[in-house]
């Protein structure tokens, strides 16, 4: 009977480069094949396959549409809210630079002699008048608030009898 196993190793010993190539190309050919390729993530800063490197990018894209998106309707916001504020000056200045316009005319009309018209006269009176019945209702608004707190404050306090 043959020994079999002297006979391998033999074989083996006389061929062991051979066969430590063939293990080594063998184990690098498993390695290349069963492992996936991994880079550290600009995003993250992990160690990621491609298949996870490529859902970071999807969501990092998403995140920054998000707030590009949000971004954008602030801005459009803040650009109506700015015009709005645009208009309501316009529409003050106007106002005032008629009024101051109304005063001016009335007063040279009035020191060149000049009879100023009836309508004229009682347009630019109420409209005095009015802003100034405004800022007078405002002010004793204010002056009434003041007195009934007072009285309210006096009232809650213990009588000392």
């Amino acid at each position: 009977m043959k020994d079999f196993w002297h006979e391998w190793v033999k074989v083996l010993d006389y061929e062991r480069g051979k066969i430590a190539g063939l293990a080594l190309g063998l184990i690098l050919a498993v390695v290349l094949v069963g492992c996936d390729v991994t880079i550290q993530s600009p995003i993250s800063g992990q160690t990621v396959t491609q298949s996870e490197y490529t859902i970071e990018a999807m969501e990092a894209q998403a995140d920054i549409e998000s707030l590009l998106s949000e971004a954008e309707k602030k801005a459009a916001l803040l650009a109506q809210k700015n015009q709005l504020a645009q208009e309501e000056f316009e529409i003050k200045q106007a106002r005032r630079d008629g009024i101051a316009q109304l005063l001016a005319s009335l007063a040279i009309g009035a020191a060149g002699g000049e009879a100023v018209s009836v309508p004229v006269l009682i347009n630019s009176l109420l409209l005095l008048g009015g802003l100034g019945g405004a800022a007078g209702g405002v002010y004793d608004a204010y002056r009434k608030n003041q007195t009934i707190t007072a009285l309210k404050e006096s009232a809650q306090e213990p009588s000392s009898a």
